[in-house]
């Protein structure tokens, strides 16, 4: 139950009128654009609402609230509602009753602003000092006026940090804390911290300076000892941070004039100090653990994340720190949606980048040429390299033999919260985003609040996290196509195009991401396979075939069935041949590296599976 007396009959009336106008309001806007929602998707939304009149009426209890309503259904849109009805109260009981928004860019907070169409007097926003949003409304400083506050949430870790919020003066209203919070999108209430041996060497130059200058002799030598210590540690083992001697405030003002990189690294840096941390090596010397980013006293709030169905780590949340309650959710029938999978290599045997790049640019080229009078999203990588030639816009459009101004493009970071691209009825992946391993464990622990001390965080957990975020990031960034409308529980009749190695465990999770869709494969025009490559993609399929219980092939099998005697010679005729890659991993069957002569041909199970 949400908040004690929620819609009863010994319910407050302006309690239950704020709800109900507020739901009305809704139903009357989704009727004007044509918005058709299922009912169990509405009756998700009206708990929004309940939830907001229970945190204004100081009815709710001290947890998190999520809504998880799949993206596109309306979450935006009741909060809005709710806020103009909240405004027009006259009850005094809500006099004094503050609103406390959080978002993520800066761009969002001014579409949310829009979006609203509050009037000056009843709004301000709060941000970085010399930002233009501080002007709106009744400005940054006269933000103890303003009944609702927007701000981003990086603000609401920075000005709480190592306070109460109750005592987050920047965030008052009328002179308290503000009592319903919003939180928009994606809450990790724990700090995921990860730094690697690269990072730690990068500080060195500055914290030398420092000594020099100051006569100090506290850090350097802890330091460079720590480097040559981590050597020593096997993955997963447990790494005594020696305490640094100095405290994280003084440390922050000898990398104040850093590089942004080099102030996070220090702050991970000084948070780990005197604690016990975990090693991670399978990506190099990576130390992993966790602090607290948000003060106890935050919740009661709301946070609106449609990847809150899919992501592993409000279950850890949930169940290790207990301050988690969902809200009711509602499925959507993906039955319309056609989801286009590219079985690509990777890692290894992927071969290079810029053959890679190009390969990625000229297959997305064909699909989009392939319907000429349909709108496209691209949605890719955000190019790094100087001279652009990791551009994947300028890449696809000199492939292109049809109009590219009907095609859009973005790139991952910029995947969510966006409806600028909800008509478009084709969107393609062109790359999916993925993270170490130690920043899943990492994550993962912030979640559930699991330091190292607490205990280990399992390789099984670690999948787990690590899938739930495949999933949020898919789901978001496909979601920011016409995927995101409703038409009943269903979306309109849409395409999406991904690529995804079969090692990676993608595919297997599409249908927990899109209940009801439609999966086939995106076959890319191959070269046919001639010689010992055409014998051993039919050896292992044969044997495949003929044993369904067989899971791998060892590629020692492999070349003593097709008379190999030189290790050479099998990867320069078999394994280094692109189009066999290409041929076993579009069949399911990935190439598990061993090392020299251990390599082996494993079939890849596609079945989602919990565990």
């Amino acid at each position: 139950m949400i908040y004690e007396q929620a819609m009863t009959k010994n319910c407050h009336m302006d309690e239950c009128e704020l709800n109900t106008k507020a739901f009305s309001n809704i139903i009357s806007l989704f009727n004007e654009y044509d918005h058709k929602p299922s009912r169990e998707m509405l009756k998700a939304l009206k708990e929004i609402i309940e939830t907001l009149t229970a945190m204004a009426f100081g009815k709710a209890d001290n947890k998190y609230f999520l809504s998880s309503i799949d993206p596109g259904v309306g979450k935006s849109t009741a909060i809005i509602q709710w806020l103009r009805v909240f405004l027009e109260s006259t009850d005094s009981a809500l006099e004094g009753v503050g609103v406390l928004i959080g978002l993520e860019r800066y761009e969002e907070i001014q579409r949310f602003v829009d979006e609203c169409k509050l009037v000056p007097d009843q709004y301000a926003v709060f941000v970085k000092e010399d930002h233009p949003l501080n002007d709106l409304g009744c400005g940054k400083y006269g933000a103890n006026k303003a009944k609702v506050l927007f701000t981003t949430k990086a603000q609401i870790r920075i000005k709480s940090a190592g306070k109460h919020f109750k005592d987050v003066k920047q965030f008052y209203y009328k002179d308290k804390s503000r009592q319903v919070r919003i939180w928009d999108e994606s809450l990790l209430v724990g700090k995921a911290l990860t730094i690697n041996r690269t990072a730690i060497g990068s500080l060195l130059e500055t914290v030398e300076k420092w000594e020099r200058s100051t006569g100090e002799k506290k850090v350097l030598d802890i330091l460079e000892k720590l480097l040559v210590d981590l050597k020593k540690y096997k993955d997963g083992e447990v790494f005594q941070f020696p305490d640094l001697r100095v405290s994280l405030n003084e440390a922050l003002r000898i990398f104040e004039n850093s590089t942004p990189d080099r102030k996070d690294y220090a702050e991970t840096l000084w948070l780990m100090s005197g604690k016990a941390v975990t090693v991670r090596n399978q990506d190099g010397f990576t130390l992993v653990d966790c602090t607290e980013d948000l003060p106890e006293d935050f919740a009661p709030c709301l946070i609106t994340d449609a990847s809150g169905r899919v992501r592993e780590t409000y279950r850890l949340q949930e169940a290790e720190r207990k301050n988690l309650v969902r809200l009711k959710t509602a499925n959507k029938d993906y039955s319309n949606l056609t989801i286009h999978v590219w079985r690509r290599p990777r890692g290894k045997f992927s071969f290079n980048n810029r053959d890679s790049f190009d390969e990625i640019a000229e297959e997305v080229a064909k699909v989009i040429n392939s319907k000429p009078e349909e709108e496209f999203l691209v949605i890719g990588f955000k190019p790094v390299d100087r001279y652009g030639r990791d551009n994947i816009e300028v890449a696809i459009k000199k492939r292109m033999t049809t109009n590219p101004e009907r095609v859009k493009f973005t790139h991952w970071g910029k995947h969510t919260a966006t409806n600028q691209f909800a008509n478009i009825p084709n969107v393609i992946l062109a790359g999916t985003l993925f993270y170490r391993t130690a920043d899943y464990e990492a994550i993962g622990r912030a979640a559930a609040g699991r330091t190292t001390t607490k205990g280990i965080f399992s390789s099984n957990e670690i999948t787990r996290v690590k899938h739930g975020e495949s999933c949020h990031h898919i789901l978001q960034a496909s979601c920011r196509g016409a995927i995101r409308k409703c038409i009943g529980d269903s979306c309109p009749k849409s395409d999406l195009w991904l690529i995804a190695s079969p090692i990676t465990g993608v595919e297997a999770l599409l249908p927990v991401i899109f209940p009801g869709s439609r999966i086939i494969l995106w076959m890319k025009d191959k070269n046919t396979l001639k010689g010992k490559a055409k014998e051993a993609f039919e050896y292992i399929m044969g044997r495949f075939r003929e044993d369904e219980d067989l899971e791998k092939i060892t590629e020692v099998e492999v070349r003593k069935a097709l008379g190999f005697r030189d290790n050479y010679m099998f990867r320069r005729d078999v394994l280094n041949k692109k189009e066999f890659i290409e041929m076993i991993t579009e069949k399911g069957i990935v190439v598990k590296e061993g090392g020299r002569r251990r390599n082996e041909f494993v079939k890849v199970n596609f079945k989602y599976s919990p565990n």
